[in-house]
């Protein structure tokens, strides 16, 4: 990591709701409201924005672990802001807490801990993994 990325920094992403978001099982929409999966991905993103500016040139990042609560619905064309707050970070992978807020409150928080990674390294191991099923199977 660049020097400069410092416990308590903070970025935010702000989305409008839209249909693409909703909660949806075997392509029919549960609920019509934003989706916990939706809600996971933004975390994941305003957090990795945080870190982008920070990773060396051979560097590349993957969320390594989730942890959230979905607290309150959110109904299509609402105004939602992640913001992504610098918790923890090493050699090895950044911390972040998240608070998801609409217009009315918070709908979600939680940790996003992302791994700092050689360049290549994700690749390689999908390589592995394909090459093992090539020749063991499933």
């Amino acid at each position: 990591m660049k020097p400069g990325l410092k416990v308590g920094m903070s970025a935010s992403l702000e989305i409008t709701v839209t249909e693409d978001m909703f909660a949806v099982f075997d392509e029919e929409v549960v609920h019509p409201a934003y989706s916990t999966a939706s809600m996971v991905k933004h975390m994941e993103q305003v957090s990795r924005q945080l870190i982008l500016p920070f990773l060396e040139s051979h560097e590349e990042s993957a969320r390594a672990k989730v942890t959230m609560t979905h607290i309150a619905p959110t109904p299509v064309g609402s105004a939602v802001k992640n913001v992504a707050m610098l918790t923890d970070f090493n050699e090895k992978t950044v911390t972040t807490e998240v608070v998801v807020k609409n217009e009315i409150g918070v709908i979600g928080k939680g940790t996003v801990t992302i791994a700092l990674l050689p360049n290549g390294y994700m690749e390689k191991q999908l390589k592995n993994i394909q090459d093992k099923i090539a020749t063991e199977g499933l």
